[in-house]
């Protein structure tokens, strides 16, 4: 779900605050160069007026990360769609659909594939982006590129592609077949089932020739979710391969590894973006008690309020023995430590507690962070960005009935999963 793409400097400054605690940091990278910076998103939709609850949040978000939320639903601000059957169209071009009716300049569209394969201690991330398609905005502040990366993560070494765009690209409206650089990348929609990524991100010497096989149903599809600090900040996405069987081979520096039969997820996101999204969102699957379980679940705190526990909304996707559940809501969640990866002296979230409700069922866990992960870091006029993605984060709970149906244990799990998060704190 990856919708940041940047580029490394260093910096003057080499501490990271945390509220009263000052940790080191080794290595920072060039908001400038981030193509969705707040600031700038905020002058094109001419929101100044926001900045005074923004700041705001700011300053409450430095010093209540580790204080529990109760989730205020997102229902009646986005809506899902009822349909389960996989449509080789939800996975398409969405912009033609809905040209007439977004701000081009501030239009993403985001194809994400990722995987893991425990034979390599290996985790895998790449996307596919389109921006600002009708090619609008002032001065080409935000021009008609994509963008394509390929990132890579064995035992403890982490390789993260700077990303660079390209102004060569096409996708159809009909199903997944994006181009992007002359067919240096591409994503292609043989069925319904199966998906085939190929890329050559020479900025980083990763290239990936994948098989995506779909194992359960695309879920419903959420349309403009508030993701955002702005009102204008609306996007939809689909989960439409939550869980996949990966197949094929990865080179990293002309060493190439074979994929075979490894666990996968592809997502795809579209819509207004002109702030950062400041929510975590996470995914796993596991089986408990004989019940195959897959959630996606992403939050989002309400800048407009000082007490941390009210969020602008929550929205889980949650599949339980092949069914989706409607309105899953996530009702808690609380930051519980903080840790310092040991490679990049980058300062991350080690650990957190989650509630979600889901239809009859009651899921309670926790996440705990034991593998590196793929990090950026930016500091100004008083403001600092962090950003982490991912791939070894142990989710242990339990599942229980709710209440009303007698709080009955459904069993406990133990699994990997993957997490994003972006943070903001004053400095």
């Amino acid at each position: 779900m990856a919708w940041l793409f940047f580029s490394k400097i260093n910096s003057p400054k080499k501490y990271f605050k945390w509220g009263s605690i000052v940790i080191p940091v080794k290595s920072y990278y060039d908001f400038a160069k981030i193509k969705h910076t707040m600031r700038d998103r905020m002058k094109t939709s001419q929101k100044f007026l926001l900045m005074v609850p923004i700041a705001i949040a700011f300053l409450f978000l430095a010093t209540a990360m580790s204080t529990p939320v109760s989730a205020i639903s997102a229902n009646g601000t986005a809506t899902t769609s009822s349909a389960q059957i996989p449509s080789m169209r939800d996975d398409a071009f969405q912009y033609p659909s809905v040209a007439s009716q977004v701000d081009s300049s501030a239009y993403i569209e985001n194809w994400y594939f990722s995987l893991t394969d425990t034979k390599y201690n290996m985790s895998f991330w790449c996307q596919y982006e389109v921006n600002n398609p009708g090619n609008s905005g002032s001065a080409g502040l935000y021009p008609d590129v994509a963008y394509a990366n390929g990132n890579l993560q064995i035992g403890s070494n982490v390789i993260t592609s700077p990303a660079p765009a390209y102004t060569s690209w096409s996708a159809s409206a009909s199903k997944l077949n994006v181009n992007i650089n002359n067919g240096g990348f591409s994503a292609v929609a043989f069925s319904v089932n199966l998906i085939h990524i190929t890329g050559s991100d020479l900025s980083c010497n990763i290239s990936w020739n994948l098989f995506y096989t779909r194992e359960i149903a695309q879920s419903p599809v959420v349309q403009n979710a508030p993701l955002g600090f702005l009102p204008q900040d609306n996007q939809s996405w689909i989960d439409y391969m939550p869980m996949a069987s990966v197949s094929g081979i990865i080179a990293v520096s002309g060493h190439s590894y074979t994929i075979t039969s490894a666990p996968g997820y592809h997502d795809h996101n579209w819509g207004e973006q002109y702030s950062f999204y400041f929510n975590p969102w996470m995914k796993f699957n596991t089986v408990v008690g004989g019940h195959s379980i897959f959630i996606g679940a992403i939050a989002m705190p309400d800048p407009t309020k000082l007490n941390p526990r009210n969020l602008l909304g929550s929205i889980s996707t949650v599949n339980i023995d092949g069914t989706w559940i409607k309105d899953a809501t996530l009702t808690s969640l609380q930051y519980t430590s903080f840790g310092i990866d040991p490679a990049t002296g980058s300062p991350y979230i080690s650990s957190y507690a989650a509630t979600i409700i889901a239809g009859n069922y009651v899921i309670k866990f926790t996440a705990m962070n034991n593998m590196p992960f793929f990090y950026i870091y930016y500091e100004e006029n008083g403001i600092a960005l962090y950003f982490q993605q991912a791939f070894g984060y142990t989710f242990s709970g339990s599942v229980t009935t709710t209440p009303s149906h007698g709080s009955h244990s459904i069993g406990s799990f133990s699994c990997n999963g993957e997490v994003e998060q972006v943070m903001i704190t004053a400095v």
